[in-house]
């Protein structure tokens, strides 16, 4: 029998790899995306367009980040997690590195690829872990913890890169032994890349591959050492209405908050002539703010409705939360630089507390062996449709549509117009499939997927 003490010095513990996995996922978004404040000082250097920019900002990473992370999401419910944790944590920081050392746009685009295969390691070796740390009334603040990361480190990349680029531009070019000079946005992906190095040493010494357990009941997989990609593949069809709107929904309001996110600084400059030091400062601290907010919120309200008899109430939600992103899109078009803060405040709140949605209701309907599969899938398609497209969608717009470099305000407005409401009609759409299927909270039932059928033909 389990004493107190021992129960609370287990949560202690679940809290305490809760957070350093944040940590890594502040880590990864601060690598990820400290790119948006480098626009101009790049294509300076570089001599390249807009949309060249957003294919590093969004294809270069996310498509090898995607693919990659299907294979990896196998090995997260096959192997340790904790290893493959620390081996990405490890990869896409030196990699951000070396983005420094790049003397050609070629260059920089392979180092990207590279940052994405290493982050594509982290969220599902994660989300699997923390399910097998805390109880389903839980999971839903453990997961708003993990998502909050990301938010808190897009919001550290903008005010801490402001700074140091600020700083760093007051000096001019630098020179190194062996690398030769190195112009200000160079040392700003050395700068914020090598600490993940530390990081990496801290998860590897202090935290344990925790034993798996189910979720749901009647999870046969939990004793099994793997689970056939067949079988995976067959469940995933066999619930297509659930998970087909909820990841294709997921990634429409990707699309939009990656191209809001990657653009935003630009819009600043460009718009309202600010500088960069005063647009990491004040935009920094709005996705601050939000990313503390919005998650926990989300997180609370999950965990509320965790009892609820179907998934239709976690759907719905996601869908009321996804109409409030096209927030981001009114935004861009504010005459003022204040107006427009406040206005992607809203945005970013409504952002950030959809996205710890779509994998909580994951992982209340999947068995604990698909859990890094299906998460590596959700992930994929998430990241093909928003991270590839929404930085290039906008730029190309720019580029191409409006022929205008100061027209970026309208192409981030049209973004949103178009994807969220597509976005909230196919969550709309599984919640009322869900609620007519009466689609279980526990799961979706086992003895009705290719798990049993399998094992008693």
């Amino acid at each position: 029998m389990t004493s107190v003490s021992e129960e609370r010095r287990s949560e202690r513990y679940a809290w305490y790899v809760v957070a350093l996995l944040a940590t890594a996922y502040v880590f990864s978004y601060i690598d990820r995306m400290i790119i948006a404040l480098l626009v101009e000082p790049m294509k300076a250097d570089l001599q390249i367009s807009d949309t060249q920019i957003s294919l590093l900002q969004g294809f270069a990473f996310a498509v090898f980040y995607a693919i990659a992370g299907i294979p990896i999401g196998r090995l997260a419910d096959r192997k340790s997690r904790k290893v493959i944790v620390v081996v990405g944590v490890t990869l896409w920081s030196l990699l951000t590195a070396a983005c420094g050392l790049a003397r050609s746009y070629f260059q920089l685009f392979l180092f990207r690829i590279g940052v994405g295969v290493g982050e594509a390691a982290l969220s599902p070796a994660a989300y699997s872990i923390i399910a097998d740390l805390f109880p389903r009334n839980k999971l839903g603040r453990a997961n708003s913890i993990y998502v909050m990361g990301g938010f808190l480190g897009g919001g550290i990349a903008i005010i801490v890169g402001g700074l140091v680029i600020g700083m760093l531009e007051a000096h001019g070019p630098f020179e190194f032994p062996l690398v030769g000079s190195l112009k200000p946005w160079q040392l700003t992906f050395i700068a914020v890349g090598l600490p993940g190095l530390l990081l990496a040493a801290v998860i590897a010494l202090t935290v344990r591959e925790p034993q798996r357990r189910a979720l749901i009941a009647g999870d046969d997989t939990v004793d099994r050492e793997s689970v056939p990609f067949r079988e995976v593949l067959a469940y995933v069809r066999q619930h297509i209405r659930l998970f087909g709107p909820l990841f294709v929904a997921a990634g429409f309001v990707s699309m939009v908050t990656y191209g809001s996110y990657a653009w935003t600084p630009t819009l600043f400059l460009r718009k309202y002539d600010w500088n960069i030091r005063d647009i990491g400062i004040m935009y920094g601290s709005v996705n601050l703010v939000a990313a503390v907010s919005g998650p926990l919120v989300g997180g609370w309200i999950m965990d509320k409705i965790s009892a609820a008899k179907t998934l239709s109430p976690s759907l719905f939600l996601a869908g009321g939360s996804a109409a409030a992103v096209i927030t981001l899109g009114v935004a861009p078009l504010a005459p003022g630089p204040v107006l427009a803060l406040s206005i992607f405040a809203i945005g970013i709140f409504a952002k950030t507390a959809f996205l710890v949605m779509p994998p909580t209701i994951l992982q209340y309907s999947c068995p604990n062996r698909l859990r890094g599969q299906l998460t590596a899938f959700y992930i994929f398609t998430v990241n093909i449709i928003g991270l590839t497209l929404g930085p290039t969608a906008v730029a190309f717009l720019t580029d191409f549509v409006f022929d205008d470099e100061n027209a970026i305000d309208y192409s981030m407005a049209l973004i949103p117009a178009v994807a969220i409401p597509i976005a909230a009609g196919l969550l709309v759409y599984a919640a009322r499939a869900a609620k007519s299927e009466g689609t279980a909270h526990s799961t979706i039932p086992v003895e009705k997927t290719s798990f049993e059928t399998n094992r008693n033909p």
